[in-house]
């Protein structure tokens, strides 16, 4: 049978401008080598890859506009074979759009997201029978109540629940059989560099598994203290954005198949460095390889 996962999150229609060289400082000047449409936004670039890996996905999060963006957006991700009956189309709405510049090594993200997020809700409660129907759930943790409300609704009809970048005195880190969390996360949210013992704090407030992220460098897991866990490198990096997503993404496939923590983390950052090597890297992501 095939399995279920549920994402509840970003929709973001966007573009991306890959450029050479390292972005610039203040008045300096990037050569931009393409610029690509991008169908994004966290949920959304989870939802694709679990998709393309064979786990049926439910996605459900911010409005998407009545517009030409908006129909486009809607279309693709219907193309993707995901499912979005609930995903509403409001008359009106300009929906939510971003511009990525990207490196080899980083990406630089201009969006809307402070609107989305801190004004007027954009977005639908999220829908208790697509949760209670899924064999794993995941939210963004930006969307406030909303998101709290798919950590504790998977909580009660024993779904597995995976949190990304949130704190840990967070409901979501509370419910998270596995929480993800990056080095950008840790660096933004607190304020020193004591990561044993805030990785030792994840691990006192959650039952699962913590995972923290750190780019190319080896990644921390466990359940009570750290091990390390090292990553093969990439050889030609083209585009990080899309990396932590797809990491997720992972993740969730690994616990739907049962693997052990070490190849559900094997697999993960497979999946990750595929994204990587190409531009979007999530829309082009071709799961024949890994399977």
């Amino acid at each position: 049978m095939t399995k279920k996962a549920y994402c509840f999150g970003h929709i973001s229609t966007g573009k991306l401008y890959r450029i050479k060289g390292a972005y610039p400082q203040a008045n300096g000047y990037a050569e931009y080598t393409e610029i690509l449409d991008n169908y994004c936004g966290e949920a959304l670039s989870t939802g694709i890859v679990l998709q393309r890996l064979g786990v049926h996905t439910i996605l459900e999060g911010n409005w998407i506009g009545d517009n030409e963006d908006g129909r486009k957006t809607l279309e693709f991700i219907k193309n993707t074979g995901i499912s979005c009956d609930t995903v509403r189309i409001q008359p009106g709405y300009s929906g939510v759009h971003e511009v990525v510049i990207s490196d080899a090594t980083s990406r630089t993200v201009f969006g809307r997201y402070c609107d989305l997020l801190f004004t007027t809700p954009q977005w639908n409660m999220p829908t208790t029978e697509a949760i209670r129907q899924a064999d794993i759930v995941t939210a963004d943790p930006s969307f406030g109540a909303a998101s709290e409300f798919v950590a504790t609704q998977a909580a009660a009809y024993g779904k597995p629940f995976i949190a990304i970048d949130t704190p840990y005195t967070s409901i979501l880190t509370r419910h998270a059989a596995v929480c993800i969390i990056s080095e950008d996360f840790l660096r933004n949210t607190y304020t020193h560099d004591d990561w044993n013992a805030i990785f030792e704090q994840y691990c006192s407030h959650s039952k699962g598994l913590t995972i923290f992220t750190f780019g190319e460098k080896p990644l921390w897991y466990g359940t009570q203290h750290r091990e390390l866990f090292s990553i093969e490198p990439v050889a030609h990096v083209v585009d990080t954005a899309g990396a932590g997503d797809s990491f997720r993404a992972g993740i969730m496939y690994g616990m739907v198949q049962s693997m052990n923590t070490t190849d559900m983390l094997t697999f993960a950052c497979k999946v990750s460095a595929q994204v990587i090597q190409t531009s979007p890297g999530v829309i082009n992501f071709n799961a024949k390889s890994l399977l």
